[in-house]
């Protein structure tokens, strides 16, 4: 009898492979002894007489991605034997025969293209990527006969369908096969099923995952440097239907795993993805409203991810604005829509604000980055008055709908911007950062004023900031400490004598009590305030 599996964790270090209901022996850990008395060239020739889904076989597979004498002593060849003429699985087998040998095959594509220093000069591996090209599209015909392996839910299901993307991602890393790729309708399929279906974090290596595949599909570029972008997006939308597409990006946005560095690269994907006709179908199916709330999930989080999530969702919306630029009759009222229906208007003054504190210290602030550009459009929108001539000239509507989406923010961003004042006056930025403040004084305060001057041309008053404070049940102070720090506040409670404005806390009704106490009858109406301190709270969940 064989070694005793301690540890089951052991036998899930590669895709599927577990010890069998009721052995008392681990395959794992006894082909881990039988491989060290093994020269890489005896080891490969033993894999090849294994059944496809040993053990040993698995651990050679595993090996093939660290260690460069199994690939230049034939593995390749052996793994695509396995795949190529190995038995299919029955219909009731729950594991296909390829599971080991495409993991083999990934890892000996990643080691020859991402590991090795000169895979063009070396000639055995040229050799290899040789092999592995010309075999390309009967892994793909055994991988797609076996469709029903990539479908099931679950952690074995996405295991499944994050390997068969790592190895369609590895063999877009060679230019050579580019075009094949792009222009091949399965591969397309394959890449956005193993996408679509597999719940996020999906991510088979550092800085790789399912997302990564699709775009590293769409925008792969052949040998001549050509990038293959709109023969890969024409091939797409030829297998795929754009709702069903939509729904499913949907769906992901909806997860609330999908934070961090995975967002990061879902919306860089995302931004890939916007192209014609998909930016109507953003807008039409919604994506657009998911977009928005994944972003301020991001920034509820408060880490270091924020920055690229407000990039590459900058980038998204404003590809979405580009095609909304292309109907300008109904331009001004996808415009409306948008900030209606999300809460663009929020994620976009965190733009600001939070370009706002970081560029304290360094030589070169900017107001508002990329999401400056987004205010200057609408502002434009609010003021010209060139009717006829331009298209783009504000409604009611739309005015209406960005001072409700602003008034929610505007204090917020306003307190950010003015923190530019004492720019450079930290201790931390030193003599030769504070030295270039005072050069840059201008441009520095240009942030604030366009705010202010933004502010005025909407109309908005502190009175409306309230009044929006009160009808979305948020703390009816002002400068509440919590809003400010983007700290959410674990429960409210309302006024006793109006019973309709709320507060976080006792502090926070007292620091607002004198302005609330001139519109605290009036609010309440007929009730009349009799034996309640003014600052009493009547606390709701």
């Amino acid at each position: 009898m064989g070694p005793i599996c301690i540890d089951s964790c052991n036998c899930l270090a590669f895709v599927g492979d577990y010890c069998p209901p009721g052995e008392h022996v681990c395959a794992w850990v006894d082909a881990q002894n039988r491989l060290p008395s093994m020269t890489a060239a005896e080891a490969i020739l033993t894999a090849g007489l294994e059944h496809p889904n040993s053990a040993f076989l698995g651990l050679i597979s595993k090996f093939a991605f660290d260690d460069p004498a199994y690939r230049k002593a034939g593995v390749s060849s052996m793994l695509l034997r396995h795949i190529l003429c190995g038995r299919r699985a029955t219909r009731t087998e729950t594991r296909p025969h390829w599971d080991c040998a495409v993991l083999g095959i990934s890892n000996v594509l990643h080691s020859i293209l991402c590991q090795c220093q000169a895979p063009k000069t070396c000639l055995e591996d040229k050799t290899i990527l040789q092999e592995l090209r010309a075999s390309y599209s009967a892994i793909l015909d055994v991988i797609w006969r076996d469709l029903r392996f990539l479908k099931p839910e679950g952690n074995l299901g996405d295991a499944r369908r994050i390997l068969v993307s790592s190895l369609l991602r590895n063999y877009l890393l060679d230019p050579g096969m580019a075009r094949q790729m792009a222009s091949d309708p399965t591969t397309a399929k394959l890449v956005f099923h193993c996408w679509m279906l597999t719940n996020p974090p999906d991510v088979f290596r550092p800085g790789q995952s399912t997302a990564d595949t699709v775009r590293s599909y769409l925008i792969c570029k052949d040998e001549t440097g050509m990038c293959m972008a709109r023969v890969a997006q024409t091939t797409a939308s030829k297998v795929l239907k754009v709702p069903t597409l939509m729904s499913y990006i949907n769906y992901r946005l909806k997860n609330k795993k999908l934070v961090g560095q995975s967002l990061v690269r879902e919306l860089d994907l995302l931004y890939c993805i916007v192209w014609e006709p998909s930016a109507r179908s953003f807008i039409e199916e919604g994506v657009f409203k998911q977009v928005a709330i994944a972003m301020r999930r991001q920034l509820e989080m408060k880490d270091e991810h924020i920055e690229p999530v407000l990039f590459y969702g900058f980038g998204i919306f404003m590809r979405i604005m580009l095609h909304i630029d292309r109907d300008p009759t109904q331009s001004i009222g996808y415009i409306t829509t948008l900030i209606e229906t999300t809460c663009l208007m929020e994620v976009a003054s965190a733009g600001i604000r939070l370009n706002a504190v970081h560029q304290r210290c360094t030589p070169n602030p900017t107001f508002a980055g990329d999401w400056g550009k987004l205010f200057s459009r609408l502002q434009h929108a609010i003021t010209c008055d060139r009717v006829g001539e331009c298209n783009f000239i504000a409604t009611s509507e739309l005015v209406s709908a960005l001072r409700a989406s602003l008034a929610r923010v505007a204090v917020p961003t306003w307190v950010a911007l003015e923190e530019l004042e004492s720019w450079g006056s930290s201790p931390e930025c030193g003599a030769v950062a504070a030295l270039e403040c005072k050069e840059k004084e201008e441009e520095k305060d240009k942030g604030l004023a366009f705010w202010c001057e933004f502010l005025g041309q909407l109309k908005i008053t502190e009175d409306d900031v309230r009044e929006q404070y009160r009808l979305d049940k948020k703390c009816g102070n002002i400068i509440c400490p919590a809003r400010l720090s983007w700290v959410k506040s674990p429960k409210k409670a309302t006024c006793v004598g109006c019973r309709s404005v709320f507060y976080c806390d006792r502090a926070c009704q007292k620091r607002d009590w004198v302005h609330h106490k001139t519109v605290c009858k009036k609010l309440a109406g007929k009730r009349l305030l009799v034996g309640s301190s003014p600052v009493s709270l009547d606390e709701t969940s």
